[in-house]
């Protein structure tokens, strides 16, 4: 907002603009002082909103991450962004009236309507209030019903007007110019957040984390990795599901905490239809493993104990892919089992290897080249090319299968079209850049590149498969 008042100014001085020389405007002597003079002062009450604004971010960042701290899911999936809306509220105030100065209402007489007028259009819609693009419309709306009103202003002559006007005009045009390039400026202009909603060290958080340097390499920018595990990954989806869709807060895991979850943990209130999907990266695979000091060799064995006298076994999350195989494996043989959550692999691995589980349920991509973990079964139609020896649960009588964890990007549903293809092809090329190809070959697992439509279709698919899984196996919301 800053540039457009100083570019009005240059125009109306007749500076040289862009190289180019504009023809010096002769100014009405008795207002040329008063209007600059205002025009100075309502840049300056912007520029304090401003800092308002900023304030007022640091504020909600601090209180979403108090609720993080306190597994406040209530306070995080407010619909609407309901604690964002009320910590802003101070601060779209003091914009409005810094909107309102910057119009000179003294010196134009504009009546209440037109500033009303102009304040609406200037807010409407624009829901990052740190857009500048949004005051400078509201402050050209001013301007242009202004214009209308030169003539009743009797102490001003008929020469004097005309020179109004057109002064009036070029800054207008100068704010209409600088706003349409600010709303066309090349995205992302600041830092990007990816909230990963499980512990960091398990394989999800590895290959994100490959994912995000590759768009900060793109992008030229950094992209800050957040893990907000919790309540089998509903925290972090409920975080993203209330950000805004702006392009600046994106999501990377499994669709397991959108497909699954909302049949199995209360109090969530997001669904399929509340994100955006920019692409599904690839798809984990799980398997059954015990630590090193289990007397279970193999599965047989594992599921003879099993049928006997029980055993727990430990996995990434209430409602998540691992959960939901083993209760269905466990359905099929007829074994007893009893679930144990935990916050992702990075969470359950340690207590699997210190012998406190009986197994556990683990991704490949988060054992792989581990010596000390040993799988006993795979989760997939086929068996995993890094443990080519494991049988797959279908080979020991498993005839419903459920589908692998199938990851990607997120982000808040309604993000514009130009940053949604941005994110779309950054995506497309992620998966086939060096450092996201080298960490999923690590971690034993392949891209499975989808594109955003096919993502989201299969996600809704998988929603309805899971509910009537659920429904089958007996599990409910906890």
């Amino acid at each position: 907002m800053a540039d457009a008042l100083e570019f009005g100014f240059d125009i109306a001085r007749g500076d040289d603009i862009a190289g180019r020389k504009v023809p010096e405007i002769e100014l009405h002597a008795g207002l040329e002082a008063p209007v600059k003079r205002d025009l100075i002062d309502g840049h300056c009450r912007l520029r304090r909103a401003k800092r308002v604004i900023h304030r007022r971010m640091i504020m909600i960042r601090r209180i979403e991450m108090r609720a993080v701290m306190r597994r406040d899911l209530d306070l995080l999936q407010r619909p609407a962004g309901a604690v964002r809306q009320v910590a802003c509220l101070e601060a779209r105030e003091e914009a409005a009236d810094a909107v309102d100065g910057l119009v000179m209402p003294q010196i134009l007489d504009l009546r209440q309507s037109d500033r009303r007028i102009a304040r609406y259009v200037a807010f409407q819609g624009d829901r990052d209030i740190d857009d500048a693009a949004g005051h400078a419309i509201g402050v050209l709306i001013c301007c242009l019903c202004a214009s209308t009103r030169i003539n009743r202003l009797p102490e001003v002559s008929n020469k004097g007007r005309n020179v109004m006007l057109i002064r009036l005009l070029c800054g207008a045009a100068a704010l209409l110019v600088l706003s349409g390039a600010a709303n066309a400026q090349k995205y992302p202009s600041r830092n990007i957040e990816v909230i990963i909603p499980f512990a960091a060290g398990g394989g999800v958080d590895l290959i994100g984390r490959s994912v995000a340097a590759s768009l900060a390499d793109q992008f030229g920018t950094s992209v800050v990795v957040q893990n907000r595990d919790g309540a089998g990954g509903t925290l972090g989806f409920g975080a993203l599901a209330n950000a805004a869709p702006d392009g600046y807060t994106l999501g990377f895991g499994p669709s397991t905490p959108i497909a699954n979850a909302p049949y199995l943990v209360k109090g969530v209130r997001y669904n399929v239809e509340s994100f955006d999907y920019i692409c599904q990266v690839f798809e984990n695979v799980f398997a059954i493993a015990v630590g090193p000091n289990s007397p279970y060799k193999t599965a047989k064995e594992l599921f003879a104990a099993a049928g006997d006298k029980g055993l727990n076994f430990g996995h990434a999350g209430l409602g998540s892919i691992p959960h939901l195989s083993v209760e269905n494996l466990a359905e099929a043989l007829k074994v007893k089992v009893q679930h144990l959550p935990f916050r992702g692999d990075g969470a359950m691995l340690p207590v699997l290897l210190k012998g406190d589980l009986d197994f556990g349920a683990p991704a490949i991509s988060s054992i792989r080249g581990n010596d000390q973990i040993r799988p006993l079964v795979v989760f997939s139609s086929k068996r995993h090319p890094a443990y080519p020896d494991v049988p797959t649960a279908a080979e020991l009588g498993v005839t419903t299968a459920v589908p692998p964890g199938q990851n990607g990007l997120y982000a808040p549903k309604g993000l514009p079209a130009d940053v949604k293809a941005a994110l779309e092809a950054a995506c497309a090329k992620a998966v086939k850049a060096e450092g996201v190809l080298t960490v999923t070959g690590k971690t034993g697992q392949s891209v499975a590149y989808l594109t955003g439509q096919q993502f989201h279709d299969q996600t809704a698919a998988d929603y309805k498969f899971k509910g009537e899984l659920i429904k089958r196996l007996g599990l409910g919301a906890q």
